[in-house]
């Protein structure tokens, strides 16, 4: 080495040293190590100054500020070479976490904030779910360039594979979403240039991010190739992952990033980068990538583990020293098509690698699903490892075969004097089951018709004939044929021969042995579904019982069926902690046994987002069913039962999260897929009518909502029975779309019979049953039976109580069917508590804001039927600034005019008219609002008695009552209150054409409504006033003034009748009257 190079060294050696000191002693220190080396002080001494120059700029200009827009800064997150990353949030309603990368100040000038704004415009292209998002981008007061992009919680790609110990296949699908991500990024024109483990963040749940296209290029859609960039943007790059083309300064295409997901997949899988065992320089890596093929991923691998160390390598999960890897460890796993497929990703020449990302995700996929990659030669011996490989069930019970076809033999040379009746047995044993199969299999089948349940039928009841003297047969055909009935939806016919093969089992091996006990739970799943969950119990939780004390580990994923089949008991009866501990055990098993079986995952899966769904935990959900949609339609295709029935379930979240359209074709899918292949009575096609009616009512196409839960009513109770709780289901909607559509009456009925199937199957403390009591003292209540509604009601509040905790919402809405039947029972006091109760559990929910003001609402009512008009007027006013957002809404139609009568009692007309939004200046039929509802068009008719004239609110109230029926029905509540309040209007004139002795009666006959309800105060004051009016004798005053003694003076009613009798009686008479009540 140099003279001038060894100070040098020097030199740089003692300011890095110094730069370490605090500022204030730098210098002393300098002169003490320098001694009498004046020049070596001097040189070290000026570049000192420019680094504490720099030093200081740098952190003047990046110094945060405290806000940026509407965004509040939180501190920072990191920094890179162009700019610092700081943690932000939006201050508004959403409070959205974002992060905001903004340009140091030094570099506001250079080639970096071209860098910067290009930066900024490729991720306001790129809108993908695995790449970052950009929401803004501004100039910070300083007039330094910043944009706000998503924040991601998350860990680096490796440090992800490591924490979490993801085993080969999960790595491969972590891989799998990242190339997603890039070949987007390629379609859009974009090459990334930078991707590394640092660059991709993966959240908690999987889900990468891929981040900083701060060195991305533009493709030239004409050349293939990047746009030209600046000698000193090209040559900004991380060379442990860069492509030879990147290290030779080269015009790169997207063959660059290709190489480069080559260096992460092979990372990846191996733990270690194929070129880089040791730091080099740039020239160095490339005459390493020169040099030949790409090191195997496999030797790789195994050249990192010491001897005597199983090959997972130091990124699989901890093992205890009891556990087994058995004999597939991971390079062999590696060996041969994924040396292939990071082979040829890593190639040096450009022509010679994958042709696109979606080549080599292709060639990730083929691999996973043990079909013939692209990558690497093809030839007999090795598409037949690949056929062996993708069926090796098919292919060992063929070998199986073979080989007790040959120990056969033997038996039969030995005893050739049975060969004739043995070769018959097993020809009739072999055609026999043919038949069925051949018969029964809807997906082997052009279509599906009654010849199949004949056939079925037909084997069934041969059975016992054909195989008398062979239990074992039996046993096994009555089990096979069992489960296909069960498949086809044959409920009633599959049954006893469950139950036979069960039997036949238990007598054959004893109670304790896996056949009788696998036996018992296909029989436990067909009692549940037919609705038998006490049944089903017992023999669930005998098969879970059994195979966790299996002493082998063979017995692992059987104890995993058990776990998720007796969960599926506990998911019908409501019992949600117990359904999720059940699932994650389920799953720790699955965890640790290979191959990993498609139904298996998926069926655990599939509980798992029925349990998010059941729990309003939607987001979960949807993501859990789209990835299970995805597996089926991968593994059995997209008209397999199994991929209609999980559509089924996600099309049910898209209907929940209101995606009603997306919801719909999802939907009509599958149903068109379901008649063609399963005929138009089986069971999965109910669920699936079942689905579209309840999106048809929430799209209010009631007629189309009706006729498809009556096509799935009927089969259901063909199939089902009249009982089962999926026919009772349907019976529940059915009731919604009769209620809906004003027919009460009917409505009750199907509610009556839910309430009582529910309680049947389900008992009293389940959540079905709460909702049944629910909906039928709704239903009570507006018929005009308050006493039943509020014992009905009570009895919700008692069920739900049971699970309260978990959900608030049911209690709530319980108390609130509580609180207003109350309130129609004159039971003013029982009502306050029960609506405040109501209140305080609806704020108690995160998931029913818009709710919270309904009890609210109730409360008002209640105030003013007590006639305590100002509490009344404060919680109405109330319920409008909760909903001040909202442009409309039965809450606030009823809100304003309850206010508007109110206001009238005040005698306060114009505050009226303002809440019902009337004119004032030209009262005209086209100036009054339009009908809203029946509460609200009460209000405006008493305006227009108070201001225009009796006719006039006369014929408002008649329009209202014929709106009412409709509605809601004849001779319900509703309509009653619209007819007293136009008898009030309209029976004193005299002859009078309407029969109010006759509404008298249905009123008295056909309600549970006390006796000084409005409704009866109202009807009653008409006709003595009527009777008095028209036969003036003492008995019929005397008659009128008890009535008058009798009511209450702050009721409303009571103003509305003194008002008519003001109307109709002389001052004196009137006189009479309030001195006879005082």
């Amino acid at each position: 080495m140099s003279g001038t190079l060894k100070r040098e060294r020097k030199a740089f050696d003692l300011l890095m040293e110094i730069l370490a000191l605090e500022q204030d002693r730098r210098v002393a220190v300098l002169s003490e190590k320098c001694g009498d080396d004046r020049e070596l002080f001097e040189l070290v001494r000026a570049r000192l100054a420019v680094e504490e120059e720099l030093d200081f700029s740098m952190l003047l200009g990046d110094q945060p500020p405290e806000r940026l827009g509407n965004y509040r800064i939180l501190g920072v997150l990191g920094e890179g070479g162009m700019g610092l990353i700081y943690e932000a949030v939006r201050e508004d309603e959403t409070a959205l976490p974002v992060a905001i990368k903004i340009l140091r100040r030094h570099l506001e000038s250079s080639v970096h904030a071209r860098r910067f704004v290009m930066e900024r415009r490729i991720l306001g292209q790129l809108k993908h779910p695995h790449i970052c998002q950009i929401y803004d981008s501004n100039l910070t007061p300083a007039g330094q360039p910043y944009f706000v992009m998503e924040r991601i919680r998350g860990e680096h790609l490796d440090v992800h594979c490591v924490r979490f110990g993801l085993d080969l296949n999960q790595r491969l699908d972590l891989f799998l979403k990242i190339c997603d991500a890039v070949a987007f990024a390629h379609k859009k024109l974009v090459i990334h240039r930078d991707l590394k483990p640092a660059n991709i963040l993966v959240d908690q749940h999987g889900m990468p991010k891929l981040l900083d296209f701060g060195i991305a290029s533009l493709i030239d859609p004409e050349t293939g190739y990047q746009q030209a960039v600046t000698e000193a943007a090209g040559r900004v790059l991380t060379p442990l992952y860069a492509s030879p083309e990147q290290l030779r300064s080269q015009p790169l295409s997207t063959a660059s990033d290709i190489f480069t997901l080559g260096i992460l997949l092979c990372e990846m899988i191996t733990g270690c980068r194929p070129f880089h065992r040791s730091e080099g320089s740039p020239l160095e890596l490339l005459e390493r990538m020169n040099g030949g093929p790409a090191p195997l991923a496999s030797s790789l691998l195994r050249s990192t583990l010491p001897a005597q160390v199983p090959p997972w390598g130091w990124f699989e999960r901890d093992r205890s020293d009891a556990y087994d890897p058995g004999p597939v460890t991971w390079v062999t796993k590696l060996r041969g098509d994924l040396d292939c497929i990071v082979g040829k990703a890593l190639a040096f020449d450009p022509e010679d690698r994958y042709q696109s990302v979606a080549d080599l995700a292709g060639d990730i996929v083929r691999y996973q699903n043990d079909v013939p990659i692209l990558a690497r030669p093809s030839s007999w011996r090795y598409r037949t490892r690949c056929f062996v490989r993708r069926n090796r069930l098919s292919v060992t019970a063929a070998l199986f075969t073979t080989m007790m076809a040959v120990l056969f033999s033997a038996a039969l040379y030995r005893q050739w004097r049975m060969i004739d009746e043995e070769r018959r047995i097993n020809a009739q044993t072999s055609q026999f089951i043919q038949d069925i199969f051949v018969g029964a299999d809807p997906f082997a089948m052009e279509s599906t018709d009654l010849s199949v349940e004949f056939l079925l039928e037909n084997a069934s009841n041969n059975l016992e004939e054909a195989f008398g003297d062979r239990p074992e047969m039996q046993a096994r055909l009555a089990s096979v044929l069992g489960l296909i009935n069960r498949q086809m939806g044959f409920l009633e016919t599959a049954e006893p021969l469950l139950a036979r093969a069960y039997r036949l089992e238990r007598e054959r091996h004893g109670v304790r042995h896996p056949v009788p006990i696998k036996a018992g739970m296909e029989l436990g799943l067909l009692y549940l579904e037919q609705g038998r969950v006490e049944e089903a119990i017992p023999l669930l939780t005998a098969a879970e019982s059994f195979f966790e004390e299996a002493p082998t580990n063979a017995a692992g994923r059987d104890y995993a069926k058990a776990l998720i089949n007796r969960g599926r008991a506990d998911l019908e009866l409501g019992r949600w902690k117990a359904v999720e501990a059940r699932i994650r055990k389920a799953r720790s098993i699955l965890d640790t046994i290979e191959p990993v079986d498609v139904e298996d995952i998926s069926e655990v899966n599939n509980l798992w987002g029925i349990l998010l769904f059941q729990t309003n935990r939607l987001a979960e959900a949807e993501e859990v069913f789209r990835q299970n949609v995805l597996l089926w339609k991968r593994h059995r295709g997209a008209e397999h039962l199994m991929t209609i029935s999980a559509q089924s379930n996600l099309a049910n979240v898209y209907s929940k999260l209101g995606a009603y359209d997306k919801a719909l074709d999802v939907t009509a899918q599958s149903i068109r897929i379901a008649r063609t292949r399963l005929g138009s009575k089986h069971p999965t096609l109910a669920g699936l009518l079942v689905s579209l009616g309840n999106l048809h009512f929430k799209a209010d196409h009631h007629e189309a909502s009706r006729v498809a839960f009556e096509e799935a009513l009927a089969i259901r109770r063909e199939r089902l029975g009249e009982d089962h709780p999926k026919t009772t289901t349907i019976k529940n909607n059915l009731a919604a779309v009769l209620q809906h559509d004003g027919d009460l009456f009917g409505s009750r009925e199907y509610y009556r019979e839910v309430l009582q199937d529910w309680t049947a199957s389900r008992g009293e403390q389940h959540p079905d049953t709460e909702l049944a009591l629910r909906n039928l003292a709704f239903s009570e209540l507006m018929i005009g039976n308050p006493e039943t509604s509020a014992r009905l009601a009570a009895r919700a509040v008692a069920a739900g109580a049971a699970f309260g905790e978990t959900d608030p919402v049911p209690g709530a809405k319980a108390y609130l069917w509580l609180g207003r039947a109350l309130l129609e029972s004159h039971e003013y006091d029982e009502a306050a508590r029960a609506l405040d109760r109501s209140r305080s559990l609806f704020r108690s929910s995160t998931n029913h804001g818009t709710s919270r003001d309904r009890p609210l609402l109730e409360l008002a009512r209640l105030r003013y039927a007590m006639g305590n008009l100002t509490e009344s007027a404060d919680r109405a006013r109330l319920v409008l600034h909760l909903n001040r957002n909202r442009t409309r809404g039965l809450r606030m139609s009823r809100a304003n005019g309850l206010l508007a009568s109110i206001a009238l009692s005040r005698g306060d007309t114009l505050e009226a008219a303002c809440y019902l939004g009337i004119d004032t200046t030209a009262i005209t039929s086209s100036a009054l609002p339009s009908f809203e509802d029946y509460y609200h068009d009460l209000s405006v008719a008493r305006y227009l008695a108070a201001v225009v004239s009796v006719d006039a609110a006369r014929a408002r109230l008649v329009d209202n009552l014929e709106r009412t029926a409709r509605r809601y029905g004849e001779e319900t509540l509703p309509w009653f209150e619209v007819a007293s309040v136009l008898a009030l209007y309209e029976n004193l004139r005299v002859p009078s054409d309407l029969p109010l002795d006759h509404l008298a009666d249905l009123v008295s006959s056909h309600t549970e409504l006390p006796e000084r309800h409005r409704i009866v105060s109202r009807i009653e004051a008409v006709r003595l006033l009527r009777r008095y009016l028209t036969q003036p004798s003492t008995r019929h005053w005397l008659a009128l003034k008890a009535f008058w003694r009798g009511e209450d003076r702050q009721a409303p009613q009571f103003r509305e009748v003194r008002t008519l009798f003001q109307r109709y009686l002389v001052a004196e008479r009137l006189k009479d009257l309030d001195e006879s009540a005082s």
